[in-house]
């Protein structure tokens, strides 16, 4: 299960799930927080087939902040927007910093993946009614960036672990505030944002990949 539809009535989807005789179930990850402990369900998310930049990034130029846009109230845009703007402003003028801020949308997703690839820091989402990660976070990390996004609906550390998964390397934010502090830290430390980038292609390498999430599914299923 994943989406709206298990958001909206969970109680339906559990009992179904429970009166079917589910043996195993996979929920979205920032779904699993609504699942019942019958049938035993673990967390799933989206894969990537494409790993875009090298190791080790060249220096850059300009930082690239990027925002993709589905669904602009699920996503948060309307917060999001805003609030890139002014911390665009606030890097120039205050810290002498060289931003872009990139706003993808109603674009195709050959092209969306180009632009996201030139990016170092990518914001998901702002929306605490969802307060997860989607599948163009997974590609994003698939592009070398470092992800900022609400995920307070996603397991902890001891969540992820006790399904035997490593947490993905995202950095929670709850509100507007939070994003301005964690993009003003990124973009004024080098090395944390060199680290955050390699963790992301680190962990899409390891658990993001077809193969890998093929592997997972087999390995739950034969638990």
């Amino acid at each position: 299960h994943a989406g709206s539809a298990y958001r909206r009535d969970p109680t339906t989807y559990n009992a179904r799930d429970a009166a079917l005789g589910a043996r195993v179930r996979f929920v979205g990850a920032d779904s699993l927080h609504l699942a019942t402990p019958n049938p035993p369900t673990h967390p799933y998310w989206s894969t990537t087939d494409s790993i875009q930049v090298p190791d080790v990034p060249p220096p850059y130029e300009k930082i690239r902040i990027c925002h993709s846009v589905s669904n602009r109230s699920t996503k948060g845009t309307n917060e999001i927007v805003p609030a890139l703007i002014d911390v665009q402003r606030e890097l120039d003028h205050e810290y002498g910093y060289e931003v872009e801020i990139q706003i993808l949308e109603h674009l195709g997703f050959a092209e969306c993946i180009r632009q996201r690839a030139g990016a170092q820091i990518f914001v998901d989402q702002l929306c605490p009614e969802i307060g997860g990660f989607g599948a163009s976070a997974v590609e994003a990390m698939a592009a070398g960036c470092a992800i900022i996004a609400d995920i307070r609906n996603t397991p902890t550390w001891e969540g992820w672990h006790k399904h035997g998964v490593e947490d993905p390397p995202i950095i929670h934010v709850a509100d507007t505030e939070d994003l301005r502090s964690e993009i003003l830290h990124l973009v004024g430390n080098p090395g944390p944002l060199e680290t955050c980038r390699q963790m992301s292609l680190d962990w899409v390498r390891q658990w993001a990949t077809p193969t890998a999430m093929a592997r997972y599914f087999v390995g739950k299923l034969n638990e």
